[in-house]
């Protein structure tokens, strides 16, 4: 399959992005949020975000 046959496959499934700077949608973040910060092995990052 060639590049374009992908990209053409490819379908929005979210946007996100900040609510208060009048650029964009102003989605916000509050619908991929997480409850509690998720870590991952090896990985001392705390990540907020789905």
């Amino acid at each position: 399959m060639n590049l374009l046959l992908i990209l053409e496959q490819l379908k929005l499934v979210g946007e996100f992005d900040s609510a208060y700077n009048n650029i964009s949608n102003n989605t916000g973040f509050n619908f991929i949020k997480l409850a509690s910060p998720k870590y991952f092995d090896g990985d001392t990052t705390p990540y907020y975000y789905k």
